[in-house]
């Protein structure tokens, strides 16, 4: 229950920056997943744009398991962005859609 509280939370503040006009290449987010750094990216890459206190590790939602949550989608987000996903330009797009489907299965 704690990371589909998470997910969502963390899928409304991205989409937030979408609303914002702000963008990241597919590819830069697959880099940050792959990294297992894709909360802490967001975080202070829009640190100015939206408050992402609550993902730091003294918040209700620490990263890691956000991060972790995405590395193990991995496999499943690289090729299918389009057709699983439905968004083939905006990185930040892709993530609110993966926590959707993260909100569906958990």
């Amino acid at each position: 229950m704690r990371l589909k509280k998470a997910l969502l939370h963390f899928g409304l503040w991205v989409n937030g920056l979408v609303s914002e006009n702000c963008y990241e290449t597919i590819k830069e987010i697959e880099k940050q997943i792959e990294e297992e750094n894709i909360v802490e990216y967001i975080g202070k890459k829009y640190k100015d744009k939206v408050d992402f206190s609550l993902f730091n590790q003294d918040g209700p939602y620490p990263p890691n398991e956000i991060n972790r949550f995405f590395l193990n989608q991995h496999w499943y987000i690289h090729g299918n962005e389009s057709r699983k996903f439905c968004v083939s330009d905006n990185g930040l797009c892709l993530i609110t859609a993966v926590c959707l489907d993260g909100i569906a299965n958990c």
